[in-house]
């Protein structure tokens, strides 16, 4: 692998409850190549999802470093330049939620190219119809709306629409979790094509040990807001070494008791 596109180092995170606090992230450190894929796999509640938010720049409160391709990042929510912003995208669990019911499919995928200031209006229709073509849909979808889409079919838009800026890193959160084992299947593949053709990293978030498994070359295991244990995701598998990861992988469906 490359040189580190991600590199977060002591990420932490405290949530109020009532008066107590509560530590979604206590120290968390962790790097990821161009062109690698890096899991991070945990029950829910373990942090998984903050640690997505804070890599996004999306969570009050968050502190830590974080540089992207050796450049000092802001973790803190609004501070990243426009910039900054692009080479990190989000591909989030639920495509329902995170596309916008009023927009066509096209306006969707657009929309971030037109912020960043990436082509005219007649090249950002282009470079949509080619990145539908690139997730594997009708580029005549563009002219849909979200909910005349199936669900797999919005997670390959969502997909698309975190493309278009060209970003280095992409954030994948429990981007299956939601649909069948067989679309479930497709959209892994497309991962795993659209990675080799575009020298992407990848960090993977997901309570899906056979999806991550299938999918990573490195894994990061989470509980309580901490990693205890990390490595090249078959040796993980083979031989876990902390009590909490050898709990995950024998509950795996098949797993040898």
């Amino acid at each position: 692998m490359s040189a580190a596109m991600l590199e977060l180092a002591d990420a932490r995170l405290t949530y109020r409850r009532g008066a107590a606090r509560f530590a979604a992230l206590d120290g968390v450190s962790l790097s990821v190549a161009q062109g690698e894929c890096v899991g991070v796999i945990g029950e829910s509640g373990s942090g998984k999802s903050s640690l997505a938010r804070v890599i996004a720049g999306l969570a009050e409160g968050a502190t830590g470093t974080l540089r992207l391709a050796g450049e000092a990042v802001p973790i803190t929510p609004g501070a990243r330049r426009r910039e900054q912003c692009r080479r990190i995208q989000m591909v989030f669990q639920d495509p329902v939620g995170s596309l916008n019911p009023v927009l066509t499919i096209g306006a969707i995928i657009a929309e971030g190219m037109a912020i960043h200031g990436i082509g005219t209006r007649a090249e950002r229709r282009e470079r949509v119809a080619a990145l539908l073509a690139d997730v594997g849909l009708d580029p005549a979808l563009a002219a849909r709306r979200p909910h005349e889409l199936s669900g797999g079919q919005r997670q390959r838009v969502a997909i698309a629409r975190a493309l278009a800026v060209e970003p280095d890193l992409l954030l994948l959160d429990e981007p299956t979790s939601a649909l069948d084992l067989v679309v479930q299947a497709q959209i892994l593949n497309l991962l795993l094509a659209l990675q080799e053709a575009r020298g992407l990293a990848y960090l993977f978030i997901s309570h899906d040990l056979d999806v991550v498994r299938h999918l990573c070359h490195y894994v990061h295991v989470i509980t309580a807001g901490q990693i205890v244990e990390s490595g090249p995701t078959e040796a993980v598998f083979a031989a876990p070494q902390h009590p909490y990861t050898q709990g995950l992988i024998a509950a795996m469906p098949g797993a040898t008791r």
